[in-house]
């Protein structure tokens, strides 16, 4: 008898699965990473030559037909963000999405009117150079003394000195900071 027909079929043959590399990223607002895939027969041997279609969530970005994803300004985790399509098969990963670095912090109130003796609360916005906003930063807060002291959380608590002070209250987050005005009556 011949014993090669015993041996298993080695060549290539129908399209069985579709696989995407890497499998849930985490990548950084408005910047790109490269998705690759590989199509294979049930045997898991690698069909070459085949055009795999890429798509992505809206919400979570873009991608080409390269497989090159450009993320969005939306910080998250994006379930089943990036789909690779061969015929009737496809695979899906999650993509995470982390702001970058802080660039800009939005302050309010921008500007107080306040008389002496009163306390006001402020907040601080956070947000990367795509506009994404940033949670969870430690916001240091600083206040002209002559107008009053600032606690931690941000509540400012004014002096009975009158004036108006052009960087009353500053907000620092790294290498960045904002400041608002501040008057006292």
């Amino acid at each position: 008898g011949k014993l090669t027909s015993l041996l298993p079929n080695l060549s290539p043959d129908l399209a069985d699965q579709v696989t995407l590399s890497p499998e849930d990223p985490t990548v950084i607002t408005g910047q790109s990473i490269r998705f690759t895939t590989d199509v294979a027969d049930e045997y898991g041997n690698i069909i070459e030559g085949v055009t795999v279609e890429f798509s992505a969530e809206q919400t979570a970005g873009t991608i080409d037909q390269d497989g090159v994803f450009m993320a969005s300004n939306q910080p998250g985790l994006f379930e089943n963000a990036i789909t690779a399509t061969y015929e009737s098969l496809s695979t899906s990963t999650n993509v995470t999405i982390e702001p970058g670095e802080p660039a800009r912090i939005v302050l309010a109130p921008i500007e107080l009117t306040i008389a002496a003796g009163q306390s006001q609360t402020y907040a601080a916005e956070v947000f990367d150079v795509t506009g994404a906003l940033i949670s969870d930063l430690a916001v240091m807060w600083s206040a002209d003394p002559e107008l009053g002291v600032i606690t931690g959380d941000g509540v400012l608590t004014v002096n009975a000195v009158v004036g108006n002070f052009a960087e009353g209250v500053v907000a620092t987050v790294g290498e960045i900071n904002q400041s608002a005005l501040g008057s006292s009556h």
